[in-house]
Parts: structure tokens; C-alpha cells; sequence
């Protein structure tokens, strides 16, 4: 006796929800590493010199971001340690970790 299966995978997404993911991506592929859309910071009506257009402003003092400074300790030890490893291309994270 032959016995055969058929699987249906159903979508992991709707349409709706299709939708929202790719517009999400694409505001998220627009952002700078200042977290604004690029879109607006390299837009020539940033300019200050430009009248009718806008700025930006810095904050004046930096928020210290303790993630940051464990991801430059890492790199600092990393290529201590390996000297000839390239720089570029190596992605770097920092992870939460209750003391």
C-alpha cells in the first residue's frame, strides 16, 4: 500500500502584515548612525546657509552610552591580541548582562 503526504505551509504573514514589515525596512534603511532619516540630513534645504530651509542642532553635552564604551573595549583588546586582523568588516554588539 502506497501512502503519500502533501504539506501546505501557511504564510508567516498577511498581506496587511507583509505590508507593514517592508515599510518598516524601509524607514529603517533611510536612518543615519545619528538615528535621523538621510533622506532629510543630506536634503541641500538643511544647508544653513540656505533661507526657508531648517538645521540641526547638537545636543550640547553627550549622553554616555556604557554599550558603546564595552564595544571599544572589546575592539581595543581584540586587536591587541591580533595586531595583523584587518579592521573593516567585523560587526560589533554589546548585550545586556544582569550583574
Amino acid at each position: 500500500m502506497l501512502v503519500s503526504t502533501a504539506t501546505t505551509a501557511e504564510p508567516e504573514f498577511d498581506a496587511n502584515q507583509l505590508a507593514l514589515l517592508l515599510a518598516h525596512e524601509e524607514v529603517l534603511s533611510d536612518r543615519g548612525p545619528h538615528g535621523l532619516p538621510l533622506s532629510e540630513t543630506t536634503d541641500p534645504r538643511a544647508d544653513p546657509a540656505i533661507r526657508g530651509g531648517w538645521r540641526y542642532e547638537a545636543n550640547k553635552s553627550p549622553r554616555f552610552d556604557y554599550a558603546a564604551q564595552a564595544i571599544a573595549h572589546a575592539q581595543d583588546a581584540y586587536y591587541k591580541a591580533y595586531p595583523d586582523e584587518p579592521r573593516g568588516g567585523h560587526g560589533w554588539y554589546a548585550r545586556r548582562v544582569d550583574a
